[in-house]
């Protein structure tokens, strides 16, 4: 890779070779992503890492989320207090991955509304002008994973994985309408850590690959 970095400073590739150059740097970055996101899980099921609980801002992490290059992302929050205690690494993997599995959808909007239920925080996502605030219809994830790509199920098992260790849960429904997701956390307003007190097990999917082509390209 440096040597190939150093030829790309010297202007010596041709207009093909910049592009490889380019799909291969790419999914460099996507795989050291998902090598990051493997290896937290093992450290939560080992009881390696021990998650420390935060306050977020969500409407400050929400206004950074719309600065995205490749979505038109806006969002509403219907909340009397905009801050989530869980721990900042995890939830972040929980949005950069469900930003992927749109992007690999080919979605070009999305819709964020954020809203409280009980001791319950909902977070409604959709590729449509409007997010279905109601829990109907949505499924767990080995429900439904037969209707994604590839691509798209790799990340869409992270965020049920890093949901399912912060205490809560990852559904969502894919019908005419597009995509919707719905990630339910638990409101930790004591600032106590849900992750601790978890049993962990395993999640159950079908195998998975992980191709290394142009992965803009869904159907790769």
């Amino acid at each position: 890779l440096s040597g190939i970095l150093l030829r790309d400073r010297e202007k010596k590739f041709s207009d093909k070779e910049r592009e490889y150059f380019e799909i291969i740097n790419r999914n460099s970055k996507k795989i050291l992503k998902i090598v990051e996101q493997i290896s937290l899980l093992n450290k939560l099921r080992q009881g390696i890492f021990k998650p420390e609980v935060s306050q977020i801002n969500l409407r400050d992490f929400f206004s950074q989320l719309t600065q995205s290059k490749e979505l038109n992302i806006s969002f509403e929050l219907l909340l009397n207090e905009d801050i989530l205690n869980i721990d900042n690494s995890v939830f972040n993997f929980i949005f950069e991955d469900l930003l992927e599995v749109y992007r690999v959808s080919g979605a070009k909007t999305l819709r964020i509304v954020v809203n409280q239920k009980n001791e319950k925080m909902l977070f409604h996502v959709s590729d449509t002008a409007t997010a279905d605030l109601s829990e109907d219809d949505y499924r767990p994830l080995n429900s439904y994973c037969d209707e994604f790509s590839e691509n798209a199920i790799l990340w869409l098992y992270f965020i049920h994985e890093f949901a399912h260790f912060s205490g809560g849960r990852f559904i969502a429904k894919k019908n005419y309408d597009g995509l919707q997701c719905c990630l339910v956390l638990s409101l930790l307003t004591d600032g106590t850590n849900a992750l601790k007190e978890l049993e962990v097990k395993e999640s159950s999917i079908r195998d998975f690959s992980i191709v290394v082509i142009d992965d803009d390209a869904d159907n790769h």
